[in-house]
């Protein structure tokens, strides 16, 4: 299930990877322009700092629902060591991109959900 893609910042990063599953299902991509605002892990902490978070993005945007009514294509965020990450659910799982590598978790992990 691997993407084989490397993290990098600003191009490969969790946003993108959120960024693919909503564009599979919404002409118009309500965080697209964010996606342009950062190029390393210091402008991205900046630009969530500015914004709320990620899930206060997201919320803006798109229904929460619980993580375990979470559907394949929809989004949701990972809290962990102070840090959120996002990701996609499939095959009832929570897949995401961090700087480690892909993390494929149970869709139970996620701090929120958000339908698609």
């Amino acid at each position: 299930m691997g993407t084989g893609i490397e993290f990098e910042w600003g191009r490969h990063d969790c946003a993108h990877h959120m960024a693919k599953a909503i564009r599979a299902r919404h002409a118009e991509h309500p965080i697209l322009h964010y996606l342009h605002e950062y190029e390393d892990e210091q402008s991205a902490k900046a630009l969530l700092k500015r914004i709320g978070g990620l899930c206060t993005l997201l919320a803006t945007h798109f229904e929460e629902i619980s993580p375990l009514s979470a559907r394949d294509g929809d989004i949701g965020v990972i809290s962990a060591k102070g840090l959120e990450a996002g990701c996609v659910v499939r095959n009832g799982r929570a897949v995401g991109l961090a700087p480690f590598g892909e993390f494929i978790l149970p869709v139970s992990r996620l701090t929120k959900a958000y339908r698609v």
